[in-house]
């Protein structure tokens, strides 16, 4: 007797003892079990899994066969997801068709899910929206990296009525009440035994925990089993790529996918390299794609909701970070203000540029934490503008060969150059520019990212250097992102240019301003000045 039948979802193999047939049972893709109560052996279903057991001469019962050919059909229509409209729960920001279908989607899996859309495409908004839907499911914890924490506070106050609290520091507190706490991947341990009662856990950049040997990710590992019920993981990262990455996430979500060495020879091409094994590839990826699309994971492309999308997509990262340097310059600036109590505008300048150099050096580190995981997630190219050389220089010291480096100190004769290898050069990643230098006359529509580690004074400069990217023969929507950091003249100088775009956006559009335009340079000065006595 060898006899499969599918029963709740689950492939049920019976078959009269023989040896043989077990080693082809221990065979069979992750998730398999044996289930000593029914004396029978079960597997989540894949083609893979049905092919094998054809293969080995089980008798396979009707209700198998239909499954496969529903699922290998090409007119088989998706599930039906229901979206959860932005209205409806009450969005204070409108979601996007596609985002919808999305929070849809957490809604059918019970809120345990791999949401894996690629960068740009909103998964921070579809998760809290998720979370707005469903008030049982809090109070929640984010655990995510630093450079992220502050947009998370912020995506979620401009678009919830949920409260929120980040959590800093390695020395646990009494935390107060909220709906949403936000914690980074590196504190995590310090506070294991003070997080405790979260109904859902979001895994932000979930490959953080793929070390499943290290500390950090006992730690989250930990706290998800004992306290959530939900789970949401966050990746833009294609897990065929990199399956044991995952391993440690996949292994929370769902029971599918079996002991680590099962899924490491099934499908990281586990490999013996005469030292030890090496589990970087990938193999059998179609179907663990299978798996991963039939069960927890969604995945969408920027060009498969192209039409949703607008050409540019802008997004400002709030950075929270130690202003040990910006205090430091901002009580130089006071004094020298102080002793001179006449309006100069070349001191203005020249104290200005201190504070702009003092607040970039605070964030640096949390920049290249961003970066670093652009280049880890995403297999594209990223646009990088500065002001100063300083930045530039430590930016191209940090990212070497990586990267290609475009400012005033270029000759001319080599910037076309410079231009074509990012453009054609698979193994340059990123372009450093010069906002004067690189902000116009060149196209570079091999990137659809772009990261302002410096703004520059006027939103025309802004739009112009963004527009690099977004050009004829640009395929994607385009995003830019803005590392501004809190506390700091930053915050001023992004509130003022946003202010002076919409003045230029009603003028353009024939529209009557409705405020007055102001130099950015002589606000900022003055909301400082005003700010620090």
């Amino acid at each position: 007797m060898k006899k499969v039948k599918l029963i709740n979802r689950e492939l049920f193999i019976q078959f009269t003892y023989d040896p043989k047939v077990v080693d082809c049972m221990r065979r069979l893709p992750p998730g398999r079990k044996w289930v000593k109560e029914f004396r029978a052996w079960t597997c989540p279903p894949s083609v893979d899994a049905i092919c094998s057991l054809r293969e080995w001469g089980f008798d396979l019962d009707d209700s198998v066969l239909k499954w496969e050919k529903e699922f290998l059909s090409p007119s088989t229509e998706k599930e039906q997801i229901k979206p959860i409209l932005s209205e409806d729960i009450g969005m204070k920001k409108k979601l996007r068709p596609f985002q919808e279908y999305g929070v849809g989607f957490i809604q059918s899996r019970g809120g345990k899910v791999l949401l894996a859309d690629e960068m740009g495409l909103g998964k921070t908004i579809q998760s809290l929206a998720w979370l707005q839907h469903n008030p049982k499911a809090r109070p929640a914890l984010v655990i995510c990296p630093a450079s992220v924490k502050g947009v998370w506070e912020r995506e979620c106050q401009e678009s919830t009525n949920l409260t929120t609290h980040i959590i800093n520091g390695w020395k646990p507190y009494s935390l107060p009440q909220a709906d949403l706490y936000i914690i980074n991947y590196d504190i995590v341990e310090a506070w294991t035994e003070s997080l405790k009662a979260f109904q859902t856990i979001f895994l932000d950049e979930c490959h953080r925990i793929k070390n499943r040997k290290a500390i950090r990710t006992k730690a989250v590992t930990s706290l998800c089993n004992k306290y959530a019920k939900h789970i949401l993981a966050l990746s833009g990262t294609p897990i065929v790529n990199r399956p044991i990455e995952f391993y440690s996430t996949l292994q929370l979500l769902s029971d599918r996918f079996g002991k680590f060495w099962d899924f490491a020879q099934r499908y990281c091409g586990a490999k013996h390299n005469g030292f030890g094994w090496d589990l970087t590839g990938a193999s059998n990826t179609e179907e663990l794609n299978r798996i991963l699309t039939s069960s927890i994971m969604i995945r969408r492309l920027k060009k498969d909701v192209l039409v949703e999308l607008p050409d540019k997509v802008q997004e400002t990262i709030p950075l929270d970070v130690d202003l040990s340097y910006y205090q430091y310059a901002m009580r130089e600036a006071k004094i020298a203000w102080q002793n001179n109590k006449t309006e100069s505008h070349i001191q203005d300048i020249t104290q200005i540029a201190k504070l702009r150099q003092a607040a970039v050096d605070c964030k640096f580190d949390s920049c290249c934490e961003w970066i670093d995981d652009f280049l880890e997630n995403e297999n594209s190219k990223l646009v990088i503008y500065c002001i100063h050389h300083k930045t530039s220089d430590r930016l191209k010291e940090r990212y070497g060969k990586h990267c290609v480096i475009y400012d005033g100190r270029v000759p001319q004769k080599n910037r076309d150059q410079i231009v074509r290898d990012f453009q054609t050069n698979p193994k340059i990643r990123l372009f450093i520019g010069n906002i004067q230098a690189a902000g116009v006359g060149i196209t570079l529509h091999a990137a659809s990212n772009v990261f302002f580690i410096e703004l520059p004074w006027t939103p025309g400069e802004l739009d112009q250097a963004e527009d690099r990217c977004h050009r004829i023969g640009q395929k994607d929507s385009v995003n830019i992102y803005y590392a501004i950091t809190k506390g700091t003249l930053e915050e001023d100088m992004m509130e003022i240019i946003q202010e002076k775009r919409k003045i230029l956006g009603q003028v353009l559009d024939g529209k009557p301003p409705e405020g007055k335009e102001v130099s950015i340079f002589n606000e900022v000065v003055k909301r400082i000045r005003r700010k620090n006595g």
